[in-house]
């Protein structure tokens, strides 16, 4: 220890220039480094005794608890030597936290080991985010956030909820505001798009797609209503659609004893979109569709009121001649295994013999009538002159 307590001991043009604790110094340029020269404070250092009395003045940090430093201050040794809202640690030479623009005075007074004072939270080089610490104003924070206090007076960058400030009026009409961390959406309410700022969102004419297949569809703001033409047609999912009545369906399961086909020439119902059609008691399923010349072949069963298809059990080629036979064609090829998609587990007929020259089906032999199986394996026929 070069001083302990001697009036003025410490002093720069003599070349005893004291460290922490030493004294007595009169000015800063008395002690070491970035030390400064204390009030009455080196009593907090020694006992009385000696030299050292309560009016001795010793050299201390700059940064203290009781005179905590501003930022680009040092050599500050704790948080708590430093301002509110300022951390201690960066060193004071790091240009990331003290450019020479705004602390022209740091390089050449600091070393490398010098911990100084600094914002976490700075609008000039780091702009802080959702929750982040010590902000001292809005623009400490990013675009998006405000700097907030909270009860105990801790800082934090906070979201800005937009949508209860400028956000509402941007998004304009038929759009509600979302706000997200740091900004916010403009979503077009239902029945509206092409979202433009301030103005909002314009209606979507929905009856150009044609939702009500078909039918009269009117458009209106914000959504549209379908006019189904009944009874082929009946409103569905709470008027924005049209759904095609199965009359067939009705009659099979008996809602409606109305038989669509009462022809026994021309049984068999089969629904098609806003309609239905009365075929043949035998015909060819082929696509979704009833068929005169290619298809699995199905045969319309009175009681059940229903297309039942034939088993390929020992299905062959005389079989396929006289099922083409009776719409019109001398020769054919046999199909397998629902070939052309009919699939159930009811077959009209199992196990048909015929020896070819039969009028039709029902001319042949037939093993069983109106038999279940636990698999799909409908015979078919491709019909050809």
């Amino acid at each position: 220890m070069i001083c302990r307590g001697a009036e003025h001991c410490c002093h720069r043009s003599y070349g005893s220039l004291c460290e922490v604790g030493e004294g007595d110094c009169n000015e800063d340029v008395d002690c070491a480094g970035s030390l400064v020269c204390g009030t009455n404070n080196c009593l907090k250092y020694h006992a009385v005794g000696g030299f050292w009395d309560e009016s001795d003045d010793c050299c201390q940090p700059k940064c203290s608890i009781e005179n905590p430093c501003v930022e680009g201050e040092g050599h500050c040794s704790g948080h708590n030597t430093c301002q509110q809202g300022l951390l201690c640690g960066a060193s004071c030479i790091d240009t990331a936290y003290f450019s020479k623009k705004l602390f022209p005075a740091q390089v050449g007074f600091y070393n490398s080991t010098d911990k100084c004072c600094y914002r976490p939270c700075n609008e000039h080089y780091n702009r802080c985010g959702l929750n982040e610490e010590h902000c001292l104003n809005d623009e400490d924070c990013l675009d998006g956030y405000f700097c907030d206090k909270d009860a105990n007076g801790r800082r934090f960058c906070a979201d800005v909820n937009e949508c209860d400030r400028d956000g509402k009026y941007y998004c304009g009409r038929n759009a509600v505001c979302e706000n997200t961390i740091g900004s916010f959406n403009c979503n077009c309410t239902a029945g509206f798009s092409n979202f433009q700022a301030y103005e909002g969102c314009s209606d979507i004419n929905e009856c150009a797609t044609d939702p009500c297949d078909g039918n009269e569809c009117i458009n209106f703001e914000g959504g549209f209503q379908c006019l189904c033409s009944e009874p082929n047609f009946k409103s569905c999912n709470s008027g924005k659609g049209c759904c095609d009545v199965d009359e067939c369906e009705l009659w099979r399961t008996r809602v409606s004893e109305s038989n669509p086909c009462p022809d026994r020439s021309l049984p068999g119902c089969w629904n098609k979109k806003g309609s239905y059609r009365c075929a043949d008691e035998v015909m060819f399923f082929n696509g979704g569709f009833l068929q005169r010349k290619t298809g699995d072949v199905i045969i319309w069963h009175f009681t059940d009121r229903m297309y039942l298809p034939v088993h390929d059990y020992y299905w062959g080629v005389e079989d396929a001649k006289v099922a083409c036979r009776e719409k019109g064609y001398t020769k054919a090829n046999r199909t397998l295994n629902s070939y052309y998609g009919y699939r159930m587990t009811k077959y009209r007929m199992y196990h048909v013999k015929c020896s070819g020259s039969e009028a039709n089906l029902f001319k042949c032999g037939v093993g069983q009538f109106n038999v279940l199986k636990t698999t799909a394996n409908t015979a078919g026929v491709q019909c050809y002159n």
